[in-house]
C-alpha cells in the first residue's frame, strides 16, 4: 500500500512541476520599430509579460556586439525564415547579459535593406510563441 501511494505521489509531483513550470514561461509582448520598406534597422522592445532568462548565449565578461543562430537561445529573430546574423545591441551597448526583460531594446543592423513582403518573426522559445511582421 506505501508503494502505491508513493508511486501516485510521484506522478502528481511530476504533473505538478510540468504544469507551474509551463505557467512560469509566460508570453512576451514586443514591439518592433523599423519594420518599413526600405529600413536597415530594427528595434525590438520587450513592452511587458514573460522575462527571457537566457534569450541570448553571452558572457558577461565578454559583451557582443554581433548575434547569429549560435548567439540566440530562448529568443530568435528570423527574416524570411532565416535567423539573423549581423550587427546588435542591447539598449544601445554591446549584450552583456543573457535575459531580455520588460523595457529591453534590442537593435539589429540588417545587411540589406526590408523590401516589400520580408517577414519579421521574433520566435519565444520557451513559450513557442511566435510573432510575425509583414513588412
Amino acid at each position: 500500500m506505501i508503494v502505491v501511494v508513493a508511486i501516485i505521489a510521484g506522478f502528481l509531483t511530476a504533473y505538478l512541476y510540468t504544469l507551474f513550470h509551463t505557467l512560469d514561461t509566460g508570453a512576451i509582448n514586443v514591439l518592433v520599430e523599423g519594420a518599413r520598406v526600405g529600413s536597415s534597422s530594427l528595434v525590438i522592445v520587450h513592452m511587458g509579460g514573460g522575462t527571457l532568462v537566457e534569450a541570448f548565449t553571452v558572457n558577461a565578461s565578454a559583451p557582443v556586439h554581433y548575434l547569429d543562430e549560435l548567439g540566440f537561445n530562448e529568443l530568435e529573430v528570423r527574416i524570411n525564415g532565416a535567423i539573423f546574423a549581423g550587427n546588435a545591441s542591447l539598449n544601445t551597448r554591446a549584450i552583456a547579459k543573457p535575459g531580455f526583460e520588460a523595457g529591453d531594446e534590442l537593435m539589429l543592423q540588417l545587411e540589406q535593406p526590408l523590401q516589400a513582403d520580408d517577414r519579421i518573426s521574433i520566435v519565444s522559445v520557451p513559450g513557442s510563441q511566435v510573432i510575425t511582421v509583414v513588412v
